[in-house]
């Protein structure tokens, strides 16, 4: 774009005054948009790391090292809400129903041979 701008500049298709504002323009934009890309892999991180630990938390629990009893880490790693509906009625949300949902949809589609092979949940 740069280079198409110096172009016009120099074909005096946009004077200099032109050329110095709408460069600043662009310089502007490529600023703003190192920022956003600074902040998303920021974002992008701090996911990574909270992911990290809490597969670490799931592959414990398949291998049932050692959980005796529900820590808050574990809880809050597998648990999105909790209702309570009544003094007798507590309904769970857990975290990834709807991917372990999706899964089992992708594989009910999936022909009969290959769902013997990635059989979940």
């Amino acid at each position: 774009m740069l280079v198409d701008l110096y172009e016009d500049l120099k074909k005096n298709i946009i004077d200099e005054k032109d050329y110095k504002s709408i460069k600043q323009m662009y310089a502007d934009r490529i600023e703003t948009s190192e920022k956003v890309v600074k902040n998303l892999q920021k974002e992008i991180d701090v996911i990574s790391s909270e992911n990290k630990s809490t597969f670490s938390i799931y592959e414990n629990i398949a291998n049932n090292d050692g959980f005796t009893e529900l820590s808050r880490k574990i809880i809050v790693s597998l648990i999105d809400k909790i209702y309570l509906n009544g003094k007798n009625d507590i309904s769970i949300v857990f975290k990834f129903d709807e991917d372990v949902r999706l899964m089992k949809d992708y594989i009910s589609k999936l022909p009969s041979g290959l769902q013997k092979e990635s059989e979940v949940c």
